[in-house]
């Protein structure tokens, strides 16, 4: 991240980087907390289901790519060395569970962020039939897109 490499704070990074493992698990836990009730067939509480919608909209637009910046610059090495940190060996202990950390983390918010994006096409109305909706994929394919500018910045320090 462009704002913990310029002041190089590693409290400062494990700080955003907690931040972003709890508001992952949290939006993760309300999404299958709809989830679960939509398969038991429970839905009296609507607002539930409204307030979990509107999180993971603000989770897709707006915290995605902090979140997955923080969890790629794990990763970013120097001279055999943590970019951020500069006592932190590369790929030894605490920077090896970083790095598990770091993946686990991103496979559930690519996953979480993939699902989301794919049914928010699906809720749109739409007078023509169903398939119209299935070949207009624009918002997978933005973030695709967003995914691949994030890794590019992070590693690419030309840029």
């Amino acid at each position: 991240m462009p704002i913990i490499k310029q002041y190089g704070n590693y409290t400062f990074f494990i700080f955003v980087y907690s931040i972003g493992l709890v508001t992952i698990f949290i939006t993760n836990a309300l999404y299958f907390c709809v989830a679960y009730n939509a398969l038991k067939g429970n839905f009296q509480s609507t607002q539930l289901v409204e307030i979990v919608s509107k999180l993971l909209n603000i989770f897709r637009w707006i915290l995605f790519c902090p979140l997955f910046e923080v969890l790629i610059s794990v990763f970013e090495c120097e001279d055999g060395y943590h970019k951020i940190d500069n006592s932190t060996k590369c790929f030894r202990d605490s920077h090896i569970a970083l790095m598990i950390l770091s993946i686990l983390f991103g496979i559930i918010l690519l996953f979480l962020v993939f699902v989301t994006t794919f049914f928010y096409g699906e809720r749109q109305a739409v007078e023509e039939d169903a398939e119209a909706r299935l070949n207009d994929n624009t918002g997978l394919l933005l973030l695709v897109f967003r995914v691949g500018v994030i890794i590019f910045v992070s590693f690419n320090q030309n840029v």
